[in-house]
C-alpha cells in the first residue's frame, strides 16, 4: 500500500476509469493536478502500451513506481501515449506507473 497509495489517496477518477488490453491485461486510471496514475492487474505480454485519448505536456515523464522506482520511455502521438514497459524487469502483481504532465 505504501508504493500504491499515492495514486489512490486524494486523488480522483480520469475521464476514462478502465483499459483492457488485447492481452486482457486490465488497467485502472486515477489522476491528481497533471499526474496520471496508471494501474497494472497483471503483467501485460506486450511491454509497448497505448493509452489513447491522452494528451500529455512535451516534458511529461513516465516512472514505473517501486522501491527503486525507474523512468521508463514514454511517447506520444496523435493524441495518444506509448509507454515501454522494461522488457528484462519482471512485473508481478499490481503495479503502478506514474505519468506527470497530463493536460486536460
Amino acid at each position: 500500500m505504501k508504493q500504491n497509495g499515492e495514486g489512490i489517496f486524494d486523488t480522483s477518477p480520469w475521464k476514462r476509469a478502465s483499459l483492457v488490453l488485447q492481452d486482457k491485461t486490465e488497467l485502472r486510471f486515477t489522476r491528481k493536478a497533471d499526474v496520471l496514475y496508471i494501474y497494472f492487474f497483471s503483467n501485460p505480454k506486450n511491454r509497448n502500451i497505448i493509452i489513447p485519448d491522452c494528451e500529455l505536456s512535451n516534458n511529461a515523464k513516465a516512472v514505473l513506481v517501486g522501491e527503486k522506482s525507474e523512468e521508463i520511455k514514454l511517447l506520444t502521438s496523435n493524441g495518444s501515449v506509448q509507454l515501454k514497459l522494461p522488457e528484462k524487469k519482471s512485473l508481478s502483481g499490481t503495479f503502478l506507473v506514474k505519468v506527470t504532465g497530463l493536460i486536460d
